[in-house]
């Protein structure tokens, strides 16, 4: 179930809503899963970013990569009960400069929250002193 277009009242309450029925894959990745989104929910991805999440006990949790597709897939598989973890999307309006969203893969990578891997390239990684940790206490750390 798809709760689209409300606004957050508190980590846990999403109101004013309009409520949508989309069968998904379990096996999709979070590139697929954004387009079909953009697809099932008739959304003009030109219009905006789509804010993704779900409600658990202790609040809500976006789906923003691989992963977080794959763990909600997961707990919708052990739930018999389509009113548990429903998708609670808002769109996030954006300006886009005409004619930049012009297939999938672009709908996509505006969706997508940057990681740590995005933070850092290989080449950075590899230049980066390794420690080396000879006390197992940690009282003696030397670089090399």
């Amino acid at each position: 179930m798809i709760k689209y277009g409300g606004e957050w009242i508190s980590e846990v309450e999403f109101q004013n809503f309009i409520i949508n029925g989309v069968l998904f894959d379990s096996a999709f990745t979070y590139d697929v899963f954004i387009v079909e989104l953009y697809k099932q929910l008739n959304i003009d991805p030109t219009k905006g970013l789509l804010d993704i999440k779900y409600i658990v006990t202790a609040g809500s949790m976006p789906i923003y990569n691989d992963m977080s597709v794959k763990l909600y897939m997961q707990m919708k598989k052990k739930s018999l009960d389509i009113n548990e973890y429903p998708l609670c999307i808002t769109l996030i309006p954006v300006e886009f400069p005409a004619g930049e969203l012009s297939d999938p893969i672009q709908i996509v990578e505006a969706n997508h929250f940057p990681s740590i891997e995005d933070d850092f390239s290989e080449e950075q990684l590899e230049d980066e002193p390794k420690p080396i940790i000879m006390d197992p206490l940690y009282r003696n750390i030397k670089e090399g």
